[in-house]
Formats: structure tokens, C-alpha cells, sequence
């Protein structure tokens, strides 16, 4: 019975450490950011609809997604905030553009020649 017991504790405790314990901080992570939400954010919800937070309640936020559509939702439906149109996204870095294509590239006098 004794290394039951010891065996389940062994088993439980890592199993809270890796799944429970870093769930959780996700979650106290996601009420502080929506309490911090306030009229002009640009969000994006879990259902990925984008807007612009009209109003804030209690529990419930208004986002305006077109010129005069405003919907309400749940503020834990909000996923993030979003930059402001025309501001770099801190989150994302630039990459960037790369004008040279590395595979060879072939000309028609190329091919006239292979040919014959």
C-alpha cells in the first residue's frame, strides 16, 4: 500500500509543476492584460474577429469591427491587443526582403543551345 501511495505522489507532483502550475499563470497572465483594456485598443478575440474597443463593462467589452458595427463580447474572449495601424508590431521583427532568388536561372539562349 505504502509504494502506491509513494508512487502517486511521485506521479502528481511533477504532472502539477509542468501542465497545472504553467496553465494557471497563463490564465492570471490573460485576466491582468483584459483589465488593462480601455476604449481606442485594437484587439483581436479568440474567434479571430479584429476591432477597436468602443466600450468597456464589467464583463463584457464593445468592439466596433466596421464604421458603426459595434458587437459586445465577453472580455475573456479577447486573445490580444493589436498595434495601431501604421506603427511597427514590437512583437514581430522585420524581415527582410531579399532581392536575390538563389536558384540559377536559365535564359532562352540557354535553352537553344541545350538543345542542340
Amino acid at each position: 500500500m505504502l509504494p502506491v501511495l509513494i508512487l502517486t505522489i511521485v506521479l502528481i507532483v511533477p504532472f502539477w509543476a509542468l501542465i497545472i502550475r504553467p496553465q494557471q499563470q497563463r490564465q492570471r497572465e490573460h485576466r491582468a492584460f483584459v483589465e488593462t483594456l480601455a476604449p481606442g485598443d485594437r484587439i483581436e478575440s479568440f474567434s479571430g474577429i479584429h476591432g477597436t474597443v468602443a466600450d468597456v463593462g464589467d464583463d463584457t467589452v464593445q468592439v466596433e469591427v466596421a464604421p458603426d458595427v459595434v458587437i459586445t463580447m465577453a472580455k475573456l474572449a479577447v486573445s490580444s491587443r493589436l498595434a495601431a495601424p501604421g506603427s511597427p508590431d514590437p512583437t514581430r521583427a522585420e524581415d527582410p526582403v531579399t532581392t536575390s532568388d538563389p536558384r540559377p536561372t536559365t535564359t532562352s539562349g540557354d535553352l537553344e543551345e541545350g538543345a542542340s
